[in-house]
């Protein structure tokens, strides 16, 4: 409660008398509804000063403590980061937030959604998270593959979730129209030029769809030197390392992470990720 009281305290000194000295005589939920009322209204501020003390304060406050407006600003910080209209400053900020973002998912909140959808090469932790969200981060996950405006690393980390929510819930379990848009976006990223990275990552999502028009672009890939060119790639490490991913998959279409994924499960002991 002391925390609480001084935390209210440097709030209403900052931001002068908006919520006045009788916020500190509240009782400790109003209290505390005003002070992350006071830190969202900082954090969407233009005010850099104001930001920076505002990030620090939420940084203090767990996630399960976070009322709905905390929530929503944190998650709306992070995309307006991400659209390239805010500048958060460090890399350490935006993983500070990136991170609070995650937090708010393993509460089972969807705000987050939207955010974690489509960080850039977000971790396998943040991958899970959103599988656990189910249907709506599946939605939010196909968009940020399939949109244009989504940048190579968040094409990356959509595809590498899609896969994971694939091999989570098995093909059978997406109605038809899911299935298909699922394949249009493995399709799309097996075809023509693409960055290395997200042709690698096109690739496991392609053969765990098991779609004989997706696997024979995977085997084109394995096959030829010429089909990985064709992709605009040319560093022959490169070229080498699609070639053997493409075969590797091909031989064995489970996941190489599948055996790591107890410790964002968090599996009871002996209860493996299979």
């Amino acid at each position: 409660m002391r925390q609480q009281a001084r935390c209210i305290f440097r709030l209403t000194l900052f931001f002068g008398a908006a919520f006045g000295s009788g916020v500190l005589q509240q009782n400790a939920a109003s209290a505390q509804e005003s002070t992350q009322f006071a830190i969202a209204q900082a954090l969407r501020s233009a005010d850099t000063v104001g930001f920076r003390t505002a990030m620090r304060e939420m940084l203090r406050i767990p996630a399960a403590e976070q009322g709905p407006k905390l929530r929503a600003a944190i998650v709306d910080v992070l995309r307006r980061h991400q659209e390239g209209n805010t500048d958060l400053g460090d890399v350490h900020a935006v993983v500070a937030f990136a991170e609070v973002a995650l937090e708010i998912a393993q509460t089972g909140d969807p705000v987050a959604i939207p955010a974690l959808a489509s960080f850039p090469m977000a971790g396998w932790r943040i991958y899970w998270a959103l599988v656990s969200l189910g249907e709506p981060a599946l939605r939010a996950v196909l968009d940020a593959a399939a949109s244009p405006a989504s940048s190579i690393g968040a094409v990356e980390g959509a595809l590498k979730t899609l896969e994971m929510f694939v091999d989570e819930w098995g093909v059978e379990a997406f109605d038809e129209q899911t299935y298909g848009e699922m394949k249009s976006v493995a399709a799309r990223h097996l075809q023509g030029p693409s960055y290395w990275a997200v042709l690698d990552s096109s690739i496991g999502l392609a053969v765990l769809l098991d779609d004989p028009v997706l696997r024979s672009k995977v085997e084109e890939l394995a096959a030829s030197d010429e089909a990985v060119h064709a992709h605009g790639i040319e560093e022959a490490h490169i070229v080498q390392l699609i070639r053997e991913k493409a075969a590797e998959r091909l031989a064995d279409p489970a996941p190489w992470w599948r055996e790591y994924l107890c410790e964002v499960r968090q599996c009871a002991p002996g209860n493996g990720a299979s």
